[in-house]
């Protein structure tokens, strides 16, 4: 995301914003490329195996 980033000085403090639909459309594409970066990190957690998943699923 880097490219798209945009510094600028407010008084003393250092902003970074970015373009929101450039940014939606990068982190989308990332997410369809490995939706496992999406995961919390919890082995066990049914929340993150069903959206990495593409959802939740009946009868799991």
């Amino acid at each position: 995301m880097a490219p798209l980033a945009r510094e600028t000085l407010v008084g003393e403090s250092r902003w970074i914003a970015y373009p929101a639909r450039e940014t939606l459309a990068l982190a989308a594409e990332a997410i369809r490329e490995n939706p496992g970066i999406t995961h919390c990190g919890d082995a066990d957690c049914l929340r993150c195996r069903d959206a990495v998943a593409g959802g939740p699923r009946l009868g799991s």
